[in-house]
């Protein structure tokens, strides 16, 4: 075929052609085979590695939801209705008792406290308890988008042929 003007479309091999390709009609090549089993390996690792990664954050997601849930329940229970009160402390998913204050900055929620001095007004209190609320639903969109991703990325390590000693 040297030379000649290729034709548009699939070209139909001769023998001679395909045993260059492919390593002939009756059988495989070896080489080719063998890399494309190691393609498909490292595929499969990183579609696994990618797995891992949506379910640790799945995980740490999930914790930091029950948290901010008794964060939010500790807020309303301790929003004054005049004069101030103390941020208070709860008990997190771990057991351990954290301050309000300290757990919500960390979160990264400002929280309002004219006098700092730990306690807050009412309206401070209000304000906090919306922008806990709005991390809250930002968390749990970011849960169900997660939790799509890892549909996704499930049914490609589902959709890949078996590995050759691999069921």
């Amino acid at each position: 075929m040297e030379g000649q003007e290729r034709p548009a479309g699939p070209v139909r091999l001769d023998l001679s052609e395909l045993e260059r390709v492919a390593g002939g009609a009756g059988g495989g090549n070896p080489a080719l085979e063998g890399m494309l089993a190691r393609v498909q390996e490292q595929r499969l690792a990183t579609i696994e590695a990618q797995i891992g990664t949506v379910l640790a954050g799945l995980s740490d997601r999930g914790d930091w939801l029950d948290d901010a849930d008794r964060v939010l329940r500790e807020l309303r229970d301790d929003r004054p209705t005049e004069g101030e009160d103390a941020y208070g402390t709860f008990t997190d998913h771990d057991g351990q008792t954290q301050d309000v204050k300290a757990w919500l900055e960390a979160s990264g929620i400002a929280v309002p406290d004219a006098g700092d001095d730990g306690t807050g007004t009412r309206q401070e209190f209000d304000a906090t308890i919306a922008q806990l609320r709005q991390g809250i639903d930002d968390a749990t969109s970011a849960q169900g988008l997660d939790l799509l991703r890892l549909q996704g990325l499930t049914a490609q390590k589902n959709a890949m042929p078996p590995l050759p000693g691999r069921r």
